[in-house]
Formats: structure tokens, sequence, C-alpha cells
């Protein structure tokens, strides 16, 4: 943590939930250390909670990483990703 680079090489910059639009892809924040928590975020956005590593909630996940992604946005149960 702290440094600042894209968002789109952020551990937790999310493969699974996203959108497109004009200004091109955006991608959920996972990050509970981010004040662009639970925000879509574009490739180039930068900001000091950035973490190195493969997505927490990337396909063909680790359990471990599944949990970690679903405590940072507070998730249980049912709304479990």
């Amino acid at each position: 943590m702290g440094q600042e680079r894209g968002c789109s090489s952020c551990r937790y910059w999310s493969e699974l939930i996203a959108q497109a639009d004009a200004r091109g892809v955006q991608a959920y924040c996972l990050s509970g250390e981010s004040e662009r928590n639970q925000t879509f975020t574009a490739s180039s956005d930068v900001c000091p909670a950035w973490v190195d590593g493969n997505a927490v909630d990337r396909p063909n996940y680790e359990n471990d990483d599944l949990d970690d992604a679903a405590r940072l946005l507070n998730w249980s149960g049912e709304n479990a990703l």
C-alpha cells in the first residue's frame, strides 16, 4: 500500500464487477482503504490505497480471496459474491 499506480493493476480493482461507457471500462473498487471503495473507477485512476497482486475476485479465485472480497464489502449470506 502507499504506491499510486493505475487502478487496473490494483488487487482491489474488480475483475467481475465492471461497466463500460463512452469514457471506457470502469471496474468496482473493492479496497476498504480507498476513498473510492464501492465505486466504479477508471483503469487510469490512482489512489494511495493501491496494492499489487491478483484481483481479490478474479475468476478461478481461491476461496480465501473470495472471503476477503466479501469481507471488504461487508457482504454475507445470500448477498455474498
